[in-house]
């Protein structure tokens, strides 16, 4: 759901019950009756920061023609600590329809949306795939060990980068260290999985630069001998 409807105990990675939904049903007709939300702030963690820590503003001070039985409803709802917050759905239903028969509410300025008409943004995080060189605006967390392997690319040829599966290493080279590479000049970058042989999947992928423009039967022959040559240390990797 939406971050600033999270319940303080939804923040905090705890178990959910109604009373998160009562919370958040809170939040909403905060919003409805004031035009603002409650608890706000310009970067995720400020929004996390304002449900945790900040007391809810009195609804009063932004109509005065909010009825105190309201405004007390609203608030039990947005109490921080669950125990102390109105323990069900009914029972806020009921306090709803009591406070509506007993007098008519002033109808407030809708709320623009929050979010813009139109499709939505493609959302820029890989989940399990890892993050590439395009994705490098996105990249962040690793800076301290891109920094080294950047450093490290300057001083040496070869740079081994060792971690246990879904660590990160991809996402740390390829949008770590080769997003930074590729804008200076004289890089250029391939790209290969080892697989069962090494020497002959760093050669497929070599030979289009080495020698481009030979057919598909040229090629495979081209690649074979390639292998060879750097399995037997002929051409040193260092030259590559």
């Amino acid at each position: 759901g939406t971050i600033e409807y999270l319940s303080p105990e939804g923040c905090e990675g705890k178990r959910l019950d109604e009373r998160a939904d009562i919370w958040a049903f809170g939040v909403i007709l905060f919003e409805m009756l004031s035009g603002e939300r409650p608890f706000k702030g310009e970067t995720l963690p400020s929004i996390l920061t304002s449900i945790l820590s900040q007391p809810a503003p009195d609804l009063s001070q932004y109509r005065s023609d909010i009825p105190r039985v309201l405004t007390d409803l609203v608030r039990r709802m947005v109490v921080k600590d669950p125990d102390q917050r109105l323990p069900s759905v009914r029972l806020v239903g009921a306090e709803l329809e009591a406070i509506m028969a007993d007098r008519p509410m002033t109808p407030v300025t809708p709320i623009a949306p929050a979010i813009p008409a139109g499709p939505p943004p493609a959302c820029p995080y890989r989940g399990l795939f890892a993050f590439r060189e395009e994705d490098a605006p996105f990249f962040f967390g690793r800076e301290e060990f891109t920094r080294q392997l950047i450093e490290a690319a300057q001083r040496q040829a070869l740079i081994a980068v060792v971690g246990s599966s879904g660590s990160g290493k991809s996402s740390v080279v390829l949008a770590g260290l080769l997003a930074h590479l590729l804008q200076k000049t004289g890089w250029i970058v391939v790209k290969f999985r080892p697989g069962s042989d090494p020497f002959q999947s760093l050669a497929g992928a070599l030979l289009p630069l080495l020698e481009p423009g030979l057919s598909e039967i040229d090629q495979l022959a081209e690649i074979r001998k390639l292998a060879q040559r750097l399995a037997r240390a002929e051409i040193p990797l260092v030259d590559i």
